[in-house]
């Protein structure tokens, strides 16, 4: 004991196991463990909190609940000028969602994944199912008995069909379906599909370039471009249109956008760490691509604000608004004043939305 002692006030942890190992004369297995335990001991990667991202999703959670009042209400009254008009385009709130859910979701999993490989598929399953299923069922509840009881009374086919497709998140894949007991929860049916997508493509995906990513976004235009030759303005219905667009292909684009942001979080490149940490300067230039990106994407949505009888509008305008939202979700990233407590009520509603 008095030789070990010797050793490690002198020589570093390994060479204390060498000395030990070649006095023992341990046996190969022995000796293998020995060499292992100090990558056992390792630190695991630190997890970021990016608090701020809660203030955004909280944001949006406002933007689609003033734009459904405003619409469902016909609130006629409601400012039509300066800041007040994003809230007649309000639905936009859950292509913010979606940027979000593909930043938090591939973060998320890239931890998990840096964790074990093993069980990562149902570790991560069972955490979003967790997240989403309890108020998710319950919403659908509340509707079925309270807001919507009709759907008691129909055919018990019809009703199976409905209630069934949306216990199986596979609600939004059909225009009867679509949202046909609570409007809102059409874009859950998306999210459970994006982590299936996710459990299926992120052991793959993460060890890989993250501008490798960027290809589901021609993918999506692709797809929607498809959806206008399937579902054409003047043939189809405006709700028609919309079920086409919003399957997962067709949004994979504003996912993208948010997971490639992910994996270059995560990346060891010393000029994506600098761009994205929090700090005065890469927030304020995140704000001014902020700025320029939606003022671009404004420009363009105004002249054609029918849109669904613009075909390029419903192909590609969604990816710029995808792009915009990827650099106000850099901004919400790097701002280095997030914890403050007047943010707090705002992160707290953004804790609790989905």
């Amino acid at each position: 004991m008095r030789g070990c002692s010797h050793c490690l006030a002198h020589e570093s942890r390994l060479g204390c196991i060498a000395i030990v190992q070649k006095k023992m004369k341990l046996s190969p297995t022995v000796q293998d463990a020995a060499a292992v335990a100090p990558l056992s001991t390792a630190p695991a990667p630190r997890f970021q909190n990016f608090v701020f991202i809660d203030v955004l999703r909280a944001f949006a959670a406002i933007l689609v609940v003033v734009y459904h009042t405003i619409e469902h209400s016909a609130w006629k009254e409601f400012p039509a000028y300066g800041f007040w008009q994003v809230f007649q385009i309000g639905w936009i709130g859950v292509d913010l969602f979606l940027v979000i859910s593909g930043f938090v979701i591939a973060y998320s999993a890239i931890n998990e994944l840096e964790k074990s490989k093993d069980g990562f598929r149902r570790r991560f399953f069972i955490r979003r199912l967790a997240r989403i299923a309890p108020l998710y069922f319950l919403t659908l509840a509340v509707f079925i008995f309270l807001v919507n009881p009709e759907m008691l009374s129909v055919p018990l086919q019809s009703a199976l069909w409905h209630i069934g497709s949306h216990s199986l998140f596979i609600h939004n894949l059909h225009p009867q379906t679509f949202g046909s007991i609570n409007g809102a929860n059409w874009s859950v049916g998306l999210e459970m599909q994006f982590y299936v997508f996710m459990i299926c493509v992120m052991p793959w995906l993460y060890r890989r370039s993250p501008y490798l990513v960027l290809a589901l976004i021609p993918l999506a235009i692709a797809w929607r471009f498809g959806s206008t030759l399937l579902a054409p303005y003047g043939v189809s219905s405006v709700h028609v249109q919309h079920v086409w667009t919003a399957q997962l292909p067709g949004t994979l684009d504003e996912f993208a956008v948010g997971i490639f942001l992910a994996m270059l979080v995560k990346s060891r490149h010393p000029w994506a760490r600098r761009l994205l940490s929090p700090g005065w300067p890469a927030f304020l230039g995140w704000a001014a691509a902020t700025t320029l990106m939606i003022w671009l994407a404004l420009a363009i949505f105004i002249p054609h604000s029918s849109y669904w009888d613009h075909a390029h509008m419903v192909t590609y305008w969604r990816s710029l608004l995808g792009l915009a939202f990827g650099c106000l979700l850099a901004s919400a990233i790097t701002f280095p004043a997030a914890r403050l407590a007047v943010f707090r009520p705002l992160r707290y509603l953004g804790e609790i939305s989905y």
